[in-house]
């Protein structure tokens, strides 16, 4: 892209490749704003600006893009379908069902435009269940093994959700670069967790 200014007037000259790069780009937003009803999109420049510039990068460097999804343990919910953490179980993460069950159209759109990601199931493994009484279906009191068992298992129920997918011959290419990583294991990796919880205390 070059800028040339004259007599006050700015001319942009845009190449051949560049202006393949904004075609792809418009498209792929295009796409992107048709399933809105099931995603959030950006919704600051900021944001914006940080979705566009992994995208450009990804297009340009074929280094792919990391999306993160959170999930969340089988803790209970209440009759809206709202978390209210009152027992802790061990089927599939409710969050983890919703993006493997709905998040086929998003990722069609990457691959439709040739924007190379790979996907990060990040499990939350750790810090909430010693915030509260934490109890297993039957009202009973957990403990901190018992817990432990129940992430297992929902991380299990999760991941063969998930292979299943990977296995689909639909959709198993959008699947494909995705995996589980334990949220715990990524924190203590990246911080000084003793420190992190003297700051806390």
């Amino acid at each position: 892209v070059r800028i040339e200014q004259r007599e006050e007037v700015k001319i942009y000259m845009v190449d051949q490749k560049a202006r393949e790069l904004i075609n792809q780009i418009s498209r792929f937003l295009a796409d992107l704003s048709k399933i809105s009803d099931k995603l959030i999109l950006p919704e600051t420049e900021d944001e914006m600006s940080c979705l566009l510039t992994m995208v450009v990068d990804a297009i340009t460097t074929d280094r792919p893009l990391t999306l993160i999804t959170p999930i969340c343990p089988d803790w209970s919910r209440d009759s809206e379908g709202k978390y209210d953490f009152k027992s802790l179980g061990g089927n599939e993460s409710y969050i983890g069902n919703k993006f493997l069950t709905y998040g086929v159209e998003m990722l069609a759109v990457f691959a439709k435009h040739k924007i190379p990601y790979q996907g990060v199931l990040q499990f939350a493994d750790w810090g909430l269940e010693t915030e509260i009484n934490a109890k297993d279906t039957y009202g009973q009191k957990l403990s901190a093994e018992d817990v432990q068992m129940c992430f297992q298992s929902t991380v299990a129920a999760t991941d063969e959700h998930l292979r299943s997918l990977q296995l689909d011959q639909e959709v198993g290419n959008l699947f494909a670069n995705y995996r589980i990583v334990s949220m715990k294991e990524s924190l203590e990796g990246k911080l000084d967790i003793p420190k992190v919880q003297s700051e806390l205390e």
